[in-house]
């Protein structure tokens, strides 16, 4: 993770300038999953509905839509969030069905 972190302060990155979608997506996982290893939920919430869950929309990604949704209703849990969770849980349900329809 910190090699990762590092690499993304030397290259000071533009994600307004990038035009592959399939980087950002990546980037937003990369920076999604370091907020949920060291702990900062609030983080880790912000940065999956403001712009990873968009980018996975976007790039039409059943299996890692019903991931995140997943892994935020399993926060919302964690934090007492209890009907966030519910209907985060059930999105994760319903994209995991679509995934598994298409393949």
């Amino acid at each position: 993770m910190n090699k990762g972190l590092e690499l993304i302060a030397d290259k000071e990155i533009d994600l307004e300038a990038i035009n592959d979608g399939k980087f950002v997506e990546a980037y937003h996982e990369f920076i999604s999953l370091q907020y949920l290893v060291n702990g900062d939920l609030l983080s880790f919430e912000q940065n999956v509905i403001e712009n990873l869950i968009p980018a996975l929309k976007i790039d039409i990604n059943f299996s890692d839509l019903g991931y995140y949704y997943g892994k935020l209703g399993n926060v919302y849990l964690e934090l007492g969030k209890y009907k966030k969770s519910a209907i985060m849980l059930d999105k994760a349900q319903k994209a995991t069905r679509q995934f598994m329809i298409l393949t």
